[in-house]
């Protein structure tokens, strides 16, 4: 299995990544460039489309017929809270951190700080949302069976990329749910390996 690190110019890709079904249900949603950019370490780029990541969480959570719970590291949460005042979906919503002064009101959601937590505090067999950040992603990329990913029409010049493997994801969708920002979101399902 290809282990990953953030470090400067990383990519994150699918290759040699077999499916772990600790967290059956999973889905990541990502916002890249057209330059597949997804940030830069310890930074992200997307913070100007904030807004239009949260809509598609929205969209994606909100039509969603089995119930889930969003899951977003630390820094990712800052950024949709500084976006959206408001708790940016309608789900439950789990921070994962490992910053042990890190806390969340509790209307806000709960915090774990570990993979083993955020499967204690979801319940056994609910669907993940994973919406980021970096290190969130790769955490939870074994687990997951679908990516959603909102492509925005620019080149975000990041140093972390990423690149879905045709080896163990297929395209099973494309569309413009938020044409009014000229984006396209791309769906893709994990092949049987």
């Amino acid at each position: 299995m290809q282990t990953h690190k953030k470090l400067l110019g990383t990519t994150l890709t699918t290759r040699r990544l077999a499916l772990n079904n600790d967290f059956p249900g999973t889905s990541l949603i990502l916002g890249i460039g057209v330059d597949h950019s997804i940030g830069n370490a310890g930074a992200s780029p997307l913070w100007q489309h904030t807004s239009q990541q949260i809509e598609l969480v929205r969209f994606l959570t909100g039509s969603s017929k089995e119930k889930g719970v969003v899951v977003i590291g630390e820094n990712a949460w800052s950024l949709a809270k500084e976006a959206d005042h408001d708790l940016p979906w309608d789900c439950p919503t789990i921070v994962l951190s490992q910053n042990r002064k890190f806390t969340l009101e509790k209307s806000e959601g709960k915090v774990a700080r570990s993979l083993a937590g955020v499967k204690k505090l979801a319940g056994k067999d609910r669907r993940i949302w994973v919406v980021g950040g970096y290190e969130t992603f790769v955490s939870f990329l074994p687990h997951a069976t679908m990516l959603y990913v909102n492509i925005y029409p620019v080149s975000l010049g990041g140093d972390l990329k990423f690149i879905p493997s045709a080896l163990h994801w297929n395209q099973s969708g494309a569309g413009n749910m938020f044409a009014e920002y000229g984006t396209k979101t791309l769906t893709f399902a994990r092949n049987s390996i």
